[in-house]
């Protein structure tokens, strides 16, 4: 794995202040999950093991160098909590105008302990 596991840990940090904030991932999510769960299995934070290949793929097509790709994200969940969207899962798909989603049943149990204030 490039990335290395300081870069990683910074985001585990955010998401153990306030875990619903995985939204602002919008479709780096995956990525995101799929990272820090190779990393740390049992991180107590992340949990399950639900993914969107194919999100991932597309993302990988966008973004072939994994370091890209983790900017990327970090770009994206930027933008979103400044913009006061940080628990929206819905997002634009990055240099297309194209709508996505993000709910990550494995994830549902954030909305419950986040210290949104």
């Amino acid at each position: 794995m490039e990335l290395k596991r300081d870069q990683l840990r910074g985001v585990l940090q955010v998401l153990a202040q306030d875990p619903a904030k995985y939204l602002a991932f919008g479709p780096f999510w995956w990525e995101i999950k799929n990272w820090t769960k190779k990393l740390w299995p049992e991180n107590g934070i992340i949990k399950g093991n639900r993914d969107e290949i194919l999100t991932r793929a597309r993302l990988r097509k966008l973004y072939p160098d994994e370091q890209t790709r983790f900017a990327a994200a970090l770009r994206h969940f930027e933008v979103k909590v400044s913009h006061g969207e940080a628990y929206d899962g819905m997002s634009e798909w990055p240099h297309i105008d194209e709508p996505y989603t993000l709910y990550d049943p494995d994830m549902e149990w954030a909305s419950f302990v986040s210290a949104r204030s």
